[in-house]
């Protein structure tokens, strides 16, 4: 008896189908900003506009990190079911 034909499992569809969820930019920049500015705060009498320009950068950067890991696990997700078809 032949295989059925298997349809590929729908992926997201819409405007934001590319676009990473919020949790993958968001909780990255609030841990890295949150965690810089207390150690910086805490090991350091900088003025407060250093601290927190240290933090933004920090959670930024983080943010950016895990925004490509997202995409980058996307893109093997995607890899793994065109060779499995």
């Amino acid at each position: 008896m032949p295989d059925p034909v298997r349809s590929p499992a729908p992926g997201p569809r819409g405007p934001g189908a590319g676009r990473p969820p919020t949790w993958a930019g968001t909780l990255p920049v609030v841990v890295a900003a949150f965690a810089t500015h207390m150690v910086v705060d805490l090991a350091t009498d900088w003025p407060a506009l250093v601290r927190w320009g240290l933090a933004l950068g920090a959670g930024l950067v983080a943010g950016a990190i895990g925004v490509s890991a997202w995409t980058a696990a996307q893109r093997r997700r995607g890899d793994a079911a065109d060779r499995g078809r």
